[in-house]
């Protein structure tokens, strides 16, 4: 398998290292102004004497060397670094395609999918067991079911939070996450009874994301206007409203597209797809598989698309375009050949000579998929040009 899945497996640090700095910047620069003001406070007193100055200089020193000790940012970023550096020699390992890699990465694609469902706490036993921890990210999905359970609970509250902490970079992403959950908070409101705070809510928080959004023709900015239409209109109705053009704002199902919505947001932040990587390898060699033949109900070659697990995975994926196609037996699963030539039985159903010779019975073969009968010598030897 090539490296094209591998693009969020160095920026994914990357992104934790560069979130790190800008919560240092904010932080230094929140006590250097704490700073100055102390500095400022000393001049408009009237007090403001050599050793006066003196003083709020020191006080605002040692405030912000307290802040930078307390941070460790230079600690941290190395900490980064060392692991964007480490997981780069990783990836540079398999120019030499070893086992070893291919294992590790299958490995890495399974507690993947642990995080990605929930289990944190195995996906860490097992990386830990196998000795992959620098390789798998384990802190991208730290807080994600914090988040999770919190929206299953009906709490907006820490997803707002994951918003403002990360403002700047889903603003550069087009996201309207926040607008979401703005929504859903307007929508609570209302399920409440409480029109008059549902009004000001949306007057705070959706109105500015509507004039923002009016004129534009992308159709995530026209979803927007039309969301921001229906929230107020539903703000005219109680919450056991009948009309379906505002009911399906009050409907369950949509708090756990909030959770879909944050899952795939927050995926987006560290370049890491919506599908666990499992999932997509898999997809991946199925697509390569995957024929009308093997795919059909009725077939007697033993497909693993047949099985419930696979056709889930297989459903919406294009069949595979293969310029040079074999002839493979129905009853053995194996390739038709010169050795092994196919032969075609009266009611024209094709299946290898060896595969009949299993099913003859007293010089009669009962064809599997009609349930015909013939006699073994009425089978003719077919080409195929």
């Amino acid at each position: 398998m090539e490296l094209d899945l591998e693009h969020g497996f160095v920026k994914a640090p990357y992104e934790l290292l560069s979130r790190a700095v800008r919560t240092e910047h904010r932080v230094v620069e929140k006590a250097a102004a704490g700073a100055l003001n102390s500095v400022s406070a000393a001049v408009q007193s009237g007090a403001f004497a050599r050793a006066a100055t003196v003083a709020a200089l020191q006080s605002a020193r040692e405030k912000l060397e307290t802040i930078l000790n307390q941070t460790g940012s230079e600690k941290e970023a190395g900490r980064l670094s060392d692991l964007i550096l480490t997981r780069i020699n990783y990836l540079q390992s398999s120019t030499e395609a070893t086992q070893r890699f291919e294992d590790t990465r299958v490995d890495r694609f399974i507690v993947d999918f642990l995080l990605r469902e929930g289990y944190a706490e195995t996906a860490a036993d097992v990386a830990k067991s196998l000795e992959i921890e620098p390789w798998v990210d384990l802190e991208v999905h730290e807080h994600t079911k914090e988040i999770t359970d919190a929206l299953r609970g009906h709490n907006l509250a820490p997803a707002l939070r994951w918003c403002n902490e990360n403002k700047s970079k889903l603003k550069k992403l087009g996201s309207r996450f926040e607008f979401a959950l703005r929504r859903q908070e307007m929508v609570e409101l209302v399920r409440q009874n409480k029109q008059a705070e549902a009004l000001q809510h949306a007057q705070e928080h959706l109105l500015p994301v509507f004039k923002e959004c009016s004129g534009s023709e992308k159709p995530e900015d026209q979803q927007c206007v039309t969301e921001v239409h229906r929230c107020l209109g539903l703000a005219a109705f109680e919450a056991s409203t009948p009309l379906e053009r505002y009911k399906y704002l009050l409907e369950e199902a949509r708090w756990e597209d909030l959770i879909r919505e944050f899952r795939i947001e927050h995926y987006r932040m560290f370049s890491l797809p919506p599908t666990s990587f499992l999932d997509l390898a898999l997809q991946a060699g199925i697509s390569a598989l995957k024929t009308r033949t093997v795919s059909e109900k009725n077939s007697l070659q033993r497909s693993p698309f047949l099985t419930e697990e696979f056709e889930t995975l297989s459903r919406n994926l294009p069949y595979s375009s293969q310029s040079q196609s074999s002839i493979v037996c129905r009853i053995l699963g194996k390739v038709m050949d010169d050795v092994n030539p196919p032969m075609a039985l009266p009611n024209g159903q094709v299946y290898s000579q060896q595969g009949l010779m299993t099913i003859v019975s007293n010089g009669q073969v009962k064809c599997p998929v009609t349930g015909e009968t013939f006699p073994y010598e009425r089978a003719t030897k077919v080409f195929v040009l």
